[in-house]
């Protein structure tokens, strides 16, 4: 058995043992991301199964050419993990099933009859003609790259969504949506070099070589993916797919306000936020915030992120540090992880980059610079 194939049978069984973990770990939170990121790991599973499962099968039986198409459905589950993962309370809709069209159109290929036009018929034992291969694999390609740019404008509008509205630990989520995008992004770019370097038939002694260093690329992302799930399972936290972004929301309701007025709502915001401390609460949202001053949602967003020209997430942090500022040289001084979660952090990474933003320097940093005054 070649090293192609070890190491294919080794990523399947990581994808499948990872899919089996998501479908039955406990949550209520993020059990619909979970699924879609299970199911998108077991059509995976089904697709590099193609490094070894010829040595079971024949490549010219239905059941090879089911797999093959099988690959339409990967690219519609990543998506759907996304945006699962990026909203809460997101349903499915009867046109959400367009989705499976490539897919349908694959499985009529295998019925005989149905072959694309001026290509030879299927015989007994030969499900998909050679040329009916290369349009998969070309229409695997376009969807792949038309998916990437839907998944990628999708992390894009949550984050701006996300950063209008809350000052939580959420962000973490988009990072690594974003981290696992850009990886699939450029594993699978690379797979398609390998698939164009063979079509071209340059050095065939090489592709041994470029199946490898793919192979390897693809277990490497599934041992990541699965450290994820088991270390960090707060990745899968959604936030309201209901809300807007501010400008869509806003319009020129702006125009009819007075200077006056604008001024009076920013000073009772900074006196309710010196006074009361509400950003100490580590899940304050900007919804949150609306309530406990008895303000209209829309008014005070349009009040922080527009009139203040900063975002919900930037402007609790920043009352963050400024705690955190006074905690660090304050005659008590207690360590820093205590002054993190006491100002609404829950992550020193969080911490350190927030604090570093709105001061220049790390915690640690200004605290030593203090002391030496």
């Amino acid at each position: 058995m070649s090293a192609i194939a070890i190491v294919g049978i080794i990523t399947v069984f990581i994808c499948c043992i990872l899919a089996a973990f998501l479908l039955v770990v406990p949550s209520s939170e993020k059990s619909f991301s979970n699924k879609f990121l299970a199911a998108f790991l077991f059509f995976t599973a089904v697709d590099i199964s193609g490094w070894f499962i010829l040595y079971c099968i024949s490549p010219e039986s239905f059941f090879e050419a089911l797999r093959r198409i099988c690959s339409f459905l990967q690219m519609p589950l990543f998506l759907g993990f996304v945006l699962t993962s990026c909203y809460s309370k997101i349903d499915l809709k009867i046109k959400d099933l367009i989705h499976l069209l490539p897919f349908l159109l694959a499985v009529l290929l295998l019925f005989p009859g149905s072959q694309l036009s001026g290509f030879e018929a299927n015989t007994s034992n030969y499900y998909i003609t050679s040329e009916e291969f290369y349009f998969v694999r070309w229409g695997l390609n376009i969807q792949h790259y038309l998916y990437m740019a839907m998944v990628f404008y999708s992390l894009f509008k949550c984050r701006a969504i996300f950063l209008q509205n809350y000052a939580d630990e959420r962000s973490k989520t988009l990072s690594w949506l974003f981290q696992f995008a850009t990886i699939s992004l450029a594993a699978s770019s690379i797979a398609a070099i390998k698939s164009f370097y063979v079509e071209l038939n340059i050095s065939q002694e090489w592709f041994p070589v470029l199946q490898l260093i793919v192979g390897s690329i693809a277990l490497a992302i599934m041992i990541w993916i699965a450290f994820k799930a088991l270390l960090q399972p707060e990745l899968f936290r959604g936030i309201d797919k209901n809300l807007k972004r501010v400008a869509k929301l806003a319009g020129n309701e702006d125009a009819m306000a007075s200077k006056d007025k604008i001024s009076k709502e920013l000073s009772s915001l900074r006196e309710y936020m010196e006074k009361e401390e509400p950003y100490l609460n580590s899940a304050l949202s900007l919804r949150e915030l609306a309530d406990q001053m008895k303000l209209p949602f829309r008014e005070l967003s349009r009040l922080i992120n527009e009139q203040l020209d900063i975002h919900f997430f930037d402007f609790i942090n920043q009352y963050r540090v400024k705690k955190a500022q006074q905690l660090l040289v304050s005659p008590e001084s207690p360590n820093i992880t205590y002054i993190m979660y006491e100002v609404g952090f829950n992550s020193k990474s969080s911490f350190n980059t927030a604090f570093k933003k709105h001061s220049g320097v790390t915690p640690s940093e200004y605290k030593r610079r203090k002391k030496a005054f």
